[in-house]
């Protein structure tokens, strides 16, 4: 998010019963205080980093020329350089690795509904994509729900920011020493958020 903290705590407070907000905030104790005090459900999402990671660059480079790191990503022209930028980070944006760390607190704070991407895109179980959406509703206390319904809707294909959700993307695009580049600098996050170093 580009608002400081005491911005988002003001707009965290002033939501309404029933609105749903997607957002990109850090953890904070005080952001976290203020979920709690209003009372807001919090669904978060978790993405294998490597694919993530995949799907900045491509956002970047095909979809969202305003976003603050395009002025800093035109420097750099292979795909090795744009790896190795996110992966070491720059003096104008941190690395993955570290970015990740501010979600870390999220994880476990106390009834945050925890769904994994994988879980809900993968078009190989339909069964897990259906219990999550079934989880979910009972979480945000929506009562029944026409599952098969909201599974064929969950992909706005017409969002301004539409990038093909895809599941292992990096294993397809990308070399076994790139690949070997990513485990090895997100080893520690990707362990932390439940993903396998192996490929």
């Amino acid at each position: 998010s580009s608002m400081d903290e005491d911005q988002i705590v003001k707009t965290i407070l002033k939501i309404r019963k029933g609105a749903c907000i997607p957002a990109h905030i850090f953890y904070s104790k005080a952001i976290a205080s203020a979920l709690v005090a209003n009372n807001v459900k919090m669904v978060l999402v978790v993405r294998d980093l490597r694919d993530s990671l995949m799907s900045h660059i491509s956002y970047l480079e095909s979809m969202d020329v305003t976003h603050p790191h395009r002025k800093f990503y035109e420097e750099f022209h292979t795909i090795d350089q744009k790896l190795d930028a996110y992966l070491s980070g720059t003096k104008d944006f941190p690395s993955w690795q570290a970015m990740t760390q501010n979600y870390r607190g999220w994880y476990s704070f106390p009834g945050v509904f925890v769904v994994r991407y994988e879980e809900i895109m993968s078009q190989k179980d339909i069964y897990i994509r259906s219990k999550v959406v079934q989880d979910l509703s009972i979480y945000l206390g929506t009562g029944e729900v026409d599952t098969e319904y909201l599974l064929k809707k969950m992909i706005n294909k017409k969002g301004l920011t539409y990038n093909k959700p895809t599941v292992g993307k990096w294993k397809l695009t990308l070399t076994n020493e790139q690949i070997q580049k990513l485990n090895s600098k997100l080893s520690d996050e990707l362990i932390f958020w439940g993903y396998s170093i192996d490929w």
